[in-house]
């Protein structure tokens, strides 16, 4: 029964009207960080303070209009319907099958594990970049939020394709894949936002003791899973498959960029040579995320007019 309630609830739109009291905390800190800024000379801390209250709120609304902890509540119900029915032994065999078997439940796994870790990255980049007053820390929250909204937006348009007929649930999917393309734009400037600070203020992640060679497999294992998946599912005709591995893919870019960029600052002897391959390797990233929105919003607008 909650569950038919919470369905009747989200199925009126992707939004939703926001509680009173979530509005109230979003207007409040709008008014009071506007207000303080402008007519009120605080130290650049407390203004740091405000901005985070801002976007913490600004989050809360985000969340509440799109009705994601009902999402979550309606997902924690069924996992124990699940268990409660077949038993805890029948059901993780259930699970690791469907796992092994089933590539989209694969794909939705990986994108909910991925959304959640991407938001625990904005929460600690925001507060570092209030603590230390770090634009450094800002930007890269910035490159973890976007990550997380383009993630929000594959899960968000891959429910509920089910009972659609075949052109309309196509038409669906290269929508959501279109939005994920708009959305990567914003991930161009973030990361070009990114390597700016890496090349002229000589920004960089640091890695301690052998952390960096622990890093450097698990990076180059992202990047070639990437690589083999991006080739898999671009043979496949499922738009939102397709986007969650582009996705994945440019990501595992900026990882080998950070990467590179942590393991000169340990391994140099001062040559010029890191600023040169930091311009190089930074380039090419922000250069291949542009042209695979460009090349998602293109085709997916292709389709879309095609199944019209």
């Amino acid at each position: 029964m909650d569950d038919m309630k919470e369905n009747k609830r989200n199925t009126h739109g992707i939004f939703r009207s926001p509680s009173l009291f979530t509005v109230m905390i979003f207007a409040s800190s709008v008014v009071f960080s506007v207000i303080n800024i402008i007519f009120v000379k605080s130290s650049g801390s407390f203004k740091l303070v405000l901005l985070l209250y801002l976007i913490v709120a600004t989050l809360m609304l985000f969340a509440d209009v799109t009705g994601m902890p009902g999402k979550i509540r309606q997902l924690a119900r069924k996992i124990r319907r699940k268990i409660g029915e077949s038993g805890t032994s029948d059901a993780r065999k259930t699970f690791i099958s469907r796992y092994r078997k089933d590539i989209r439940f694969r794909a939705k796994i990986s994108l909910y594990t991925g959304l959640a870790f991407n938001l625990v990255y904005v929460v600690i980049k925001f507060v570092s970049g209030v603590i230390y007053s770090s634009e450094w820390y800002f930007t890269v929250g910035i490159y973890y939020l976007v990550i997380a909204l383009t993630r929000f937006v594959l899960l968000r348009g891959g429910s509920s394709l089910k009972d659609l007929p075949e052109d309309e649930r196509m038409i669906k999917e290269y929508k959501t894949y279109r939005n994920c393309g708009f959305l990567m734009l914003a991930l161009v400037v973030a990361v070009y936002l990114i390597s700016l600070q890496i090349v002229t203020e000589n920004r960089s992640y640091v890695y301690p003791g052998y952390l960096i060679y622990a890093t450097a497999a698990y990076s180059m294992f992202c990047y070639v899973n990437a690589i083999v998946n991006v080739i898999r599912f671009g043979k496949r005709h499922e738009p939102i498959l397709s986007a969650a591995k582009q996705l994945s893919f440019a990501a595992a870019w900026m990882s080998l960029y950070n990467l590179q960029t942590a393991m000169f600052i340990a391994f140099d002897g001062g040559s010029d040579l890191p600023r040169t391959m930091n311009i190089i390797t930074g380039a090419a990233v922000t250069l291949y995320i542009l042209v695979a929105a460009i090349f998602m919003i293109i085709h997916g607008n292709r389709h879309i007019k095609k199944l019209s």
